[in-house]
Formats: C-alpha cells, structure tokens, sequence
C-alpha cells in the first residue's frame, strides 16, 4: 500500500512538474504574441525576387523610387533628391532604423535590451563614415547621416564640427566607444575591425544577460552572422594580397581553422580548409563566380545568400516567440541591401543581367 502510494505521489509530482515547465514555456511564448501577429503582416509586404527583377525595369533612379512609393520606405524617400544614390542610401538606413525602433515598442520589456544589439550596429557605422573622412581627408556628405542609439542628435552635431581623429577622441571621451580611440590606427580597415569586434562582444553579452524564451535559437543567429562576417574578412585580405602576419592581427585567432585559412597558399586552399562544413557548396559555388566575374562581391552575396536561407529555413520551427521578429529585421537588412544593390546598378548603366545576377537570394 505504501509502495502504491509513493508511486501515486512521484506520478503527481511529475504531473505537476510537467505542467509547470509547459506553462512556463508557454508564458514565455505568448508574451510575444501581439508582436508576432504584427510580424506575420509585415512579412507579407516583403520585397521578395520577384518584385525585385521587376524593379529592374526602372528606366533612372528618380522611377525606381517612383516605384517603391507603396513600401514602408515611401515616407523616408519622399523627402530626398530622387537624382542622388547617397540619399536613398540615407533614407533607407533611417527607414531600418525606423523599423527597429518599432519592433522594440511591440516587444515584451525583457527583449527590448536586445534591440540594443542592432542600434549599435548602425551607431558604430555612423562612426565609421567619421573616422574614414578625417582619417583620409575624404570629403563625405555628412549631413546625410541621422542620429541613433547613443549617438543623439548633439553628440552628432559635435562629430560633425570635428576635423581630426583627435576631435573625434575628444567628443566620444564619454562614450562606450572612447576605447577604441586610445589606440593608433595604420588603416581606415584596422578601426574598422576593432569596431566590428566590440560590437560583436558588446551583443554577445547583451544576449547572455536576458532571460527569454527560446534564447538558444536567437544566440545562434548572431553566431552564425558573426561566423560569416570573420570568412568575408579573411576573404577580402586575401583579395587584397593583405601579409598573413597583419591578418593575423588584425582577426582574433578563435580555432585552428581561422589560422589555417589565412595560411592557405591559394584560393582553393582557402575554401579547402571549410570541406565538411555547412558553408563548403556555398563557397565552392561562390569561388566559381569569382573566377568568372573576378569581383570580391561573389563570396558576399553566396554566403549572406547562406544566412539568409537560414533565418528562413528556421521560421517554421521557430514560429512563435521572440524568433520571428529577428527574423524579420534580418530579412529587412537583405531587403534594404538588395534595394541599394538595384539602385547602385541602375546608376552606374549595368545590364538587368548585371544586376539580377547580384541579387541577395
């Protein structure tokens, strides 16, 4: 009788014990359940392949503009010079932003710190365009950039009233970023890597910190975003006959095969050294492209093409939660470089051909 009741009791303890875990699991989803509808409409307006291609049909880039006026960038478009390509690069960043901004106000209050990861990302990009006009003397039109993140519309105002990197050193003194400028840079490349890092360092922990449902797939994201930016480096030193000693310096050794990539005697080493790994056929393909096309592109399109087919081979099993909406960011990302990409090749006269060919997948 004893024996039968201890097997009752341990029964309802796993019941409950059960239950308690699927309630928690399901809290967890349904805090982000309005955002997750809001996505799924959004998603539907997505500018996919098809309406790419048929973009490409635009006779200027005054009438490809004309053509996005029923996209969510219409407002930020409206008010540009329809002639200029730095313009609509411009207004396509703040129309990022904007979205950003408003899928941090659907999301439940323990995600919101994650958005933090993506303004960074454009905060140090707007850095970037800064350090290269007054490290190379480059006249940039600066006026063009908006204010993100930490970078409010004063401390904006300040960098553009600089006129050295010593300025620049100065105005960001009080910023997270003052640390990057305490060390002496030989190229615009060498700032730009170091900034890359501390921003890839500066998500990883932000992401370590929130506690929110189904936080793995989300880590992995990021991962494999970082994984693929640290290939496209190696892979534009190589092109640019960069020594392996400044390589090595320059990229943070993590594995033997970064080390084995940069120490690669050729090309097909290079990729050699990725055999037996999920960006193998991607990189095989894309090294194909570069010895027909001889441009640094085919590797940038084949393996964002890679991450991009991840995110959304993932949807499904990840439907609910706070999956779909870095989903959807990151399929605005690849919207929004796809739609530069079309307005670069208009610009510059290239072939529909030319221009399709480049296109994001």
């Amino acid at each position: 009788m004893l024996a039968e009741t201890s097997i009752v009791i341990g029964a309802s303890t796993l019941t409950a014990l059960v239950l308690g875990i699927s309630i928690i699991k399901n809290a967890g989803e349904s805090a982000f359940l309005y955002a997750n509808a809001r996505i799924i409409s959004r998603t539907s307006c997505l500018i996919d392949k098809n309406r790419a291609i048929q973009l490409l049909a635009a006779k200027n880039l005054s009438d490809f503009i004309n053509q996005l006026k029923d996209t969510e960038y219409h407002p930020f478009l409206e008010k540009i010079d329809k002639n200029s390509i730095k313009e609509f690069n411009m207004a396509l960043e703040e129309g990022l932003i904007n979205t950003i901004l408003e899928m941090k106000k659907i999301s439940p209050k323990k995600f919101q710190k994650v958005f933090d990861a993506y303004t960074k990302l454009i905060e140090s990009k707007i850095i970037k365009t800064f350090f290269r006009s007054r490290f190379a003397d480059i006249k940039i039109d600066e006026q063009l950039l908006v204010p993100a993140g930490s970078i409010y519309p004063a401390l904006l105002n300040h960098l553009h009233n600089t006129k050295t990197i010593a300025d620049m050193k100065v105005v960001l003194r009080d910023t997270e970023y003052k640390e990057l400028f305490e060390k002496d840079y030989n190229t615009i490349g060498e700032f730009d890597l170091e900034i890359e890092k501390k921003v890839m360092k500066d998500t990883y922990e932000i992401i370590e910190k929130i506690r929110v449902y189904d936080k793995d797939a989300i880590k992995e994201v990021f991962r494999k975003k970082k994984e693929i930016k640290k290939i496209l480096a190696l892979l534009k030193f190589r092109i640019r006959n960069l020594d392996k000693h400044t390589q090595k310096k320059l990229v943070h050794i993590e594995n033997v095969d970064t080390e084995k990539a940069i120490d690669a005697p050729d090309m097909k080493s290079f990729i050699d050294v990725f055999r037996s790994t999920e960006y193998e056929e991607t990189l095989k393909k894309a090294l194909a492209d570069f010895e027909k096309y001889d441009d640094y592109y085919s590797f940038e399109k084949g393996l964002l093409s890679h991450y991009h087919n991840f995110i959304k081979n993932n949807d499904l099993k990840h439907n609910i939660g706070p999956y779909p909406i870095i989903s959807y960011i990151t399929k605005k990302e690849i919207e929004m470089k796809n739609l530069l990409i079309i307005a670069k090749g208009i610009v510059s006269g290239l072939d529909k051909e030319d221009i399709e060919r480049m296109i994001i997948q």
